[in-house]
């Protein structure tokens, strides 16, 4: 039998991260915004694909159908 816990110095790290200010959390969210609102955008701007702006991420997931089947650039995806 054997266990594992975690270390010592991984608990004083997540303490001291949640301890202390949170300045760059909000730095990191209104830069993910940013990155999000732009892909959204430019995925938006390519005719046949769609994407809706993801409320709870910066995850995007277009919607491509409409694109398959179609020539691009003399190919077909």
């Amino acid at each position: 039998h054997a266990t594992s816990n975690v270390s010592n110095v991984a608990q004083v790290a997540a303490l001291a991260a949640v301890s202390g200010p949170l300045d760059a959390v909000a730095e990191m969210r209104t830069a993910f915004d940013r990155r999000r609102n732009l892909i959204v955008r430019m995925l938006n701007e390519i005719d046949g694909v769609f994407c809706p702006e993801p409320e709870g991420a910066f995850y995007a997931y277009p919607a491509v159908k409409d694109v398959l089947g179609k020539e691009i650039r003399g190919k077909r995806p």
